[in-house]
């Protein structure tokens, strides 16, 4: 890589990529994975300045590189001409770039130029006119802007300023026992004038792998999925964009449609690039809520180069059509957090999605967000019980209750008696049942009042029974919650409120302590009683409001102020989502994804996620009466090590399908009393021992899934429908098998 000559050195001004939230009432935009019309030289709304001509005669630059730092592992160069950066693996000698090496991948000389680019920056004029300046060298006679370098002790620092002087940051480099980082300090981003930046992208081809070689790139979509380094012709290939953290889209409609259809959040900040002789994980470690995912397959633009690089963003616009134009609102709101990003770079003996959770799973450790869990042994049983909820009628909401609180109580005193460790979370529980929204925290007297409501407390105390109350305070229904449809609420970037008919969207900052406030005074919370926070772990939203805006960096800080007082005050809480900021306090996840989105260009579902946190963090997946196939999915729970779990009723789930619990086919405790136990007793005989134990391994060999836990013990998994045999087991169809080098 070090001998790549750049001729063509240029900075141009060029529309921006895909909008990426949603103009209420304007065109939808889809969630998930986004297309954008093109990164950095694509064509797209916005003027556009076309890129210099070096001329084909043009001597080629001397690449002179400085050696900005040395550890035992790796070393820093920067070469001061091209602003290229070099991060030299000494374990194997593989070199790290901006820069893809030519005798690497071969291109056109019209575009070697942009196979070297350091950064975009996109900003925004006063009049909402959006322009983006790519950086391909130092900035000497650029004419957009001007990059400048300095060396502090083991740091380069970056100096990027606008060619009016009016928009500067500085890029911090260095690196790190792991590998590299790099970091925009929230101070350094200064703006004078009347343009406004919108968003950075650093390096978008920085550890680019050519389609055909070995490897992957690791999205983690839901559990995680692999997509492989294969050649792509297909004209239509895009861009896909996906926020961190669940869709951005200020639309509670198209929210509930990404539910319906299966799309999943990314709830860890990383993405991973693996080639043969080597691989990297990347880490958004600051600031990751407002940053964005880009995932570029080998068909889009730079045909047979597969890349995944971040936005950065720092505003947030919307488009919509007026009268056939195209029209961009600009959000004023500059939300200039630091943004920090490291990078893990794996030698050529590690380049599995294994390896690089085992590499994130230590750095969670490291800095406190994963905790190892109390020694223990068995595989604990969650049920969540559906207590009632509202049906429409002539006459208004009548709540039909599935569960009382006594009928609850016999129920967990029935499991609590059979099954080593239960945990019961406890939906639409409060006043006013499924449909209260935010929740009520007093209790419903249709479900037994107080006085049935203690013995539920009872029976949980005396079978050892760990009780989770779910509460939401993130939807308002102005129906039936009490909250201030005007200053609760979010509002889009035009100003207004965010709903879909009586329900609305709450900003966190707003409403979450006091909700937390409330349902600790009414229900006096306590250890073996405790909140499983809805939605908290699965949805971050911005609030454009002008009086008390919010980015969803601080949404994400709301959050985490009232889960780290609900765990030191109860001892213990649950969470809906597994989103990485709620991991230093949820003792339970509840319904984390055991597959993708199963989007098109995925070729595997990987568990990349499960084997970060387990063996810190509890966390359920599909409940055993929600698949089509029980076995199957208590395969999946093995597989993924998720907690075998039930969603359960006292009485028949037919009464409520008329109520927003439609969806309960299969419920009922006297029908499935039996197979819970059954399956909770084999599972906890079979797999107790070990459970508690982090995942160190995930493969698939041939027609079996290999689980390999620290301990050494393996467990395999057959999904075909005929016994396979490997190391003299036969391991029967649907079925598995335990044991120390199985």
């Amino acid at each position: 890589m070090k001998g790549t000559k750049k001729m063509h050195r240029m900075a141009g001004l060029v529309a921006l990529l895909l909008l990426v939230a949603l103009l209420a009432g304007g065109m939808p935009v889809q969630a998930g994975p986004v297309q954008e019309p093109g990164d950095a030289g694509e064509d797209a709304p916005g003027p556009v300045q076309e890129p210099g001509d070096a001329g084909e005669d043009a001597p080629e630059p001397e690449v002179r590189l400085h050696t900005v730092t040395e550890n035992d592992s790796f070393r820093l160069e920067y070469d001061e001409e091209g602003a290229d950066l070099y991060i030299t693996d000494l374990r194997s000698g593989k070199v790290w770039s901006n820069t893809v090496d030519a005798d690497y991948y071969p291109v056109e000389e019209s575009s070697r130029n942009m196979m070297s680019q350091l950064m975009t920056v996109t900003v925004a004029s006063e009049d909402g006119r959006l322009s983006v300046v790519n950086v391909f060298d130092n900035g000497a006679g650029a004419a957009n802007y001007k990059l400048e370098h300095r060396y502090e002790g083991e740091e380069l620092v970056l100096s990027m300023s606008l060619a009016s002087g009016m928009i500067s940051f500085d890029i911090h480099m260095g690196l790190c026992e792991e590998g590299f980082y790099y970091e925009i300090p929230g101070e350094s981003v200064v703006e004078k004038g009347e343009d406004m930046l919108v968003n950075i992208q650093l390096m978008p081809t920085f550890g680019a792998a050519v389609s055909g070689e070995e490897g992957f790139l690791l999205i983690p979509d839901g559990s995680g999925t692999l997509i492989r380094h294969k050649s792509y012709d297909d004209p239509n290939a895009r861009l896909y964009m996906y926020p961190f953290y669940g869709t951005d889209v200020l639309d509670l409609k198209k929210i509930q449609e990404n539910q319906e259809q299966g799309y999943h959040n990314l709830m860890l900040p990383v993405y991973g690039i693996s080639h043969g002789d080597g691989a990297m994980l990347a880490a958004v470690t600051e600031g990751e809520a407002d940053c964005v995912l880009n995932v570029a397959p080998g068909g889009f633009k730079f045909n047979g180069l597969n890349r995944a690089y971040l936005t950065l963003n720092y505003r947030i616009y919307y488009s919509t059509q007026v009268n056939g134009n195209d029209y961009i609102q600009i959000i004023p709101n500059n939300y200039t957090s630091t943004r920090r990003v490291q990078i893990f770079l794996l030698d050529g003996e590690h380049t599995t999605y294994s390896d690089m959770a085992g590499v994130y799973r230590d750095y969670l450790e490291q800095e406190g967000i994963l905790k190892e869990q109390e020694s223990r042994t068995g595989v604990p049983l969650v049920v969540n019980l559906v207590m009632g909820a509202g049906e429409s009628s002539l006459f208004g909401k009548k709540l039909i209750t599935a569960t009382t609180y006594s009928q609850a109580a016999e129920i967990l005193a029935d499991l609590g008696s059979g099954v080593p460790k239960v945990s019961a979370v406890l939906e639409g529980w409060g006043k006013g049942g499924f449909d209260t929204l935010p929740t009520d925290p007093a209790l419903e007297k249709k479900f037994g009042g107080k006085r049935d409501f203690k013995k539920l407390l009872t029976a949980c105390e005396e079978e050892n029974v760990d009780l989770y109350l779910k509460m939401d305070f993130i939807n308002g229904d102005v129906s039936t919650g009490d909250f201030n449809n005007r200053k609760d609420t979010v509002r889009s970037g035009f100003g207004t409120v965010v709903n879909e008919g009586d329900r609305y969207l709450l900003n966190p900052v707003q409403v979450l302590e006091d909700c937390y406030e409330d349902a600790v005074k009414t229900r006096k919370l306590s250890k073996g009683q405790a909140i499983c926070f809805d939605t908290l772990g699965q949805l971050l939203t911005y609030d454009h409001s002008s009086s008390r805006p919010a980015s969803r960096t601080q949404a994400q800080e709301a959050c985490e102020t009232v889960l780290g007082r609900a765990a030191a005050e109860q001892g213990q809480v649950a969470v809906s989502g597994g989103n990485q900021y709620v991991l230093p306090y949820a003792a339970l996840l509840d319904g984390i994804p055991d597959s993708g989105s199963d989007y098109y260009l995925g070729d595997e579902a990987v568990p990349f996620y499960q084997m970060v946190v387990h063996g810190s963090v509890d966390y359920t997946s599909t409940a055993g009466n929600h698949s089509y196939d029980l076995q199957y999915q208590k395969l999946k729970w093995i597989e993924t090590g998720s907690l075998p779990s039930f969603v359960l009723t006292y009485e028949s789930p037919s009464l409520l399908h008329k109520t927003a619990c439609n969806d309960l086919f299969s419920s009922e405790y006297a029908v499935w009393k039996d197979t819970v136990k059954e399956v909770a007793g084999e599972l906890n005989d079979r797999l107790g021992q070990v459970w508690n134990q982090k995942m160190v391994r995930h493969e698939r060999q041939e027609d079996l899934v290999v689980i390999t836990y620290e301990d050494g013990t393996r467990v395999l998994i057959n999904y075909t429908d005929q016994p396979v045999q490997r190391d003299g087991i036969t391991i029967p169809a649907m079925d598995y098998s335990v044991g120390k080098g199985a």
